[in-house]
């Protein structure tokens, strides 16, 4: 009896030693190391006595909780969690936003929330969007995202990185700065915990990215057991709960996808009644003038009462162009700004019901009126401009930046470019001059992928600096050549789709710098767009 017993016990012990041996080759250690970013309010931080706390730690802790996971748990700065990623010194990352370029080395786990940035100014700031032509001073958080979002701002004086949230936000309350790209949960948190109150958001939403669970490349038993233990904590309301304590407090009510419907079905009526308001309104106006020239030629000999009808005109004119920068302002803010909500309202939406067809049809006519808007603003606006401030600009920097921003797009479409400028091309212009190149190389992109190659070369002769970007597409036909440069004329070059003013745009940035575009055939096959600047 004595002896069953012994071999009883050996059996366990030897059943014990086999299941921790199992355990530690499959995650490395009987023990996970888990970390997260020590100061990220409301998402993980450290609280006042050191202890790891915050949405994505109170996650990992309830789905260690029916995972059955030992585990240590410690907040760190982010200069470390990168060495640790470098070095997979780690088994668990409670908070890493999803990236392509990291899943080489890591594993992400179902997304646990989506996270936004914004761009924040003081009340009353004359700034309502990333695209407002005001030199602007911006305040960023170092090593972040938002030091990649701020390559989408326009016209920036200068740039100061900050480590901490509260030192940006009292930047730009007190003035020092003018606005700030920040993360959206987190700038709710401490607002609503600091006595800081004339600090809103404007513009619409600028990039959303799913934060998540992150473990070393390979770890597909781990990263499938911290995957069950997610679903477990939803279905069982913990995760609601969690959500409710640390996130619900800092984010927007939410919407249902009809009410979105309905506003963007407002948006578009009225957007349609403007412009037809502004069409017939030009026609009225064009029709009284040519009618009062007429009166004022026959009453030619009546000088005095003509100076007075002159005079009439002209205020109706100038009554004109103050209706028509009045509706334009409307286009551009009124209407944007809406449509931006939208736009991200939808993002979230399409992050809890990702098969939502309705959902995703919003928010594609949501974007694709925020570049109608867009569009017909800027060429509205340098339309009727005659001169632009011009300064000295390096144009291969600011192409090689624009190259750089459709990186994506190119990798995408597998297209590579070969850039054959000078290392410094200095020019006397305008930096709004980059949206003709921007334009040529996006439409290199959607229309001509089928090349695989874009060649972006530069000749100079007694006149002109001449900037070429080649393309090996569909040849344009000789008879639309000079068409596709005027308003709203688009050519069917197999999906082409638009509004046919990216290259009006671009004609008329070109005339008031006194230069020249167009585009010539490719040999053998493709297009030539060029720009001719002078000397």
């Amino acid at each position: 009896m004595n002896v069953l017993k012994t071999v009883h016990k050996i059996i366990i012990v030897f059943a014990t030693l086999c299941i921790y041996f199992f355990q530690s080759q499959l995650y490395g250690s009987s023990i996970l190391r888990v970390y997260h970013h020590e100061s990220y309010p409301p998402i993980e931080f450290l609280d006042n006595i050191a202890q790891s706390t915050g949405f994505t730690v109170d996650i990992f802790k309830a789905v260690a909780e029916v995972t059955d996971f030992d585990y240590t748990i410690e907040g760190i700065p982010w200069d470390s969690i990168k060495v640790k990623l470098v070095s997979q010194n780690f088994d668990v990352f409670t908070g890493l936003y999803y990236t392509h370029a990291n899943t080489d080395i890591l594993e992400y786990s179902t997304p646990l929330l989506t996270v936004s940035y914004s761009l924040f100014v003081r009340k009353g700031s004359s700034i309502h969007d990333l695209l407002d032509p005001i030199k602007k001073d911006v305040v960023i958080l170092g090593g972040g995202l938002s030091s990649k979002l701020v390559n989408d701002i326009y016209s920036i004086n200068k740039i100061k990185k900050v480590r901490f949230i509260d030192e940006a936000l009292t930047l730009v309350s007190s003035g020092t700065y003018d606005c700030a790209v920040l993360q959206s949960f987190q700038v709710s948190h401490y607002l609503q915990n600091s006595n800081i109150d004339n600090i809103i958001s404007v513009g619409p939403k600028l990039l959303s990215r799913n934060l998540c669970f992150a473990v070393p490349k390979n770890q597909i038993e781990l990263l499938n057991k911290i995957n069950d233990g997610i679903e477990i904590i939803k279905s069982n309301g913990k995760y609601d709960k969690i959500r409710s304590e640390w996130i619900h407090p800092y984010e927007e009510r939410f919407i249902s996808w009809r009410t979105v419907q309905t506003y963007f079905i407002g948006i578009v009526i009225a957007f349609i009644i403007i412009s037809i308001g502004v069409y017939f309104w030009t026609r009225i106006l064009k029709r009284a003038v040519v009618k009062r020239t007429v009166e004022l030629n026959r009453e030619i000999q009546e000088r005095t009462k003509i100076e007075e009808d002159l005079r009439i005109s002209s205020e109706q004119l100038s009554d004109s162009n103050m209706m028509k920068d009045v509706l334009l302002d409307i286009i551009a803010h009124d209407l944007k700004n809406p449509a931006g909500v939208i736009s991200g309202i939808s993002d979230m939406m399409i992050s809890e019901d990702p098969k939502n067809e309705m959902v995703h049809m919003i928010k594609d006519s949501s974007d694709n009126l925020l570049d109608i808007i867009i569009n017909t603003s800027m060429l509205a606006k340098i339309a009727v401009g005659d001169k632009l401030d011009k300064e000295t600009i390096d144009l291969s920097k600011m192409i090689l930046k624009i190259v750089d921003e459709n990186q994506i797009y190119l990798n995408h479409n597998d297209m590579t470019i070969e850039n054959e400028l000078p290392e410094s091309l200095f020019v006397h212009a305008n930096p709004v001059i980059n949206q003709i190149f921007n334009n040529y190389i996006n439409n290199a992109i959607k229309y001509a992928s089928i090349g695989k190659k874009i060649i972006i070369t530069h000749e100079k002769d007694a006149s002109f600096h001449i900037i070429n970007v080649i393309d090996f597409g569909k040849t344009i036909l000789t008879d639309d050549r000079k068409r596709i440069f005027n308003r709203s004329i688009q050519l069917d070059l197999e999906q082409r789709k638009g509004h046919g003013l990216g290259l009006a745009i671009a004609r008329r940035i070109a005339e008031l710098h006194y230069g020249e575009v167009g585009v010539k055939p490719n040999q053998p096959v493709g297009n030539i767009f060029y720009l001719k600047l002078p000397v």
